[in-house]
């Protein structure tokens, strides 16, 4: 039975939202902080000023991660999807780095615990490293 590539949309417009999920946290962050008077409106013209509270520049923080790792995570993505390169083992490391980033997000926002944090990276690190091997794999 051939394995069907459409799969792959799942675990990428899953993470896409989550993406959204975390725009929208950082911005209640910011809002919050604003309204608290713990930052100025002049910090997010040019981000010069007073720093805001740790709350909100670790949520900011998460943010920009989310333009990082992950570009790599889409990138795979959409190239095993175009070659055709998809099998069940893609699909599933895919959902593993979801899954990593999903924890990552939940330990970075709340406890921010940095051992268990470290632990949810180095899995979604290891799930894109498989991916990338994977791909060159199937293309030579």
């Amino acid at each position: 039975m051939d394995f069907n590539k459409n799969l792959l949309i799942y675990p990428m417009a899953f993470y896409a939202f989550w993406m959204f999920g975390v725009a929208v946290h950082l911005f209640r962050t910011r809002v919050r902080a604003l309204k608290n008077r713990e930052v100025s409106m002049k910090y997010f013209r040019a981000y010069t000023e007073a720093p805001p509270p740790e709350y909100s520049k670790v949520a900011e923080r998460h943010y920009e991660n989310q333009f990082e790792v992950p570009t790599l995570f889409f990138s795979t993505g959409l190239m095993h999807f175009a070659l055709g390169a998809a099998n069940n083992l893609t699909l599933g490391l895919m959902w593993l780095f979801v899954v990593s980033r999903l924890a990552h997000t939940y330990i970075h926002l709340g406890s921010n615990n940095v051992r268990f944090r470290m632990v949810s990276f180095f899995i979604g690190w290891f799930t894109i490293v498989a991916l990338w091997a994977q791909m060159v794999f199937f293309v030579v």
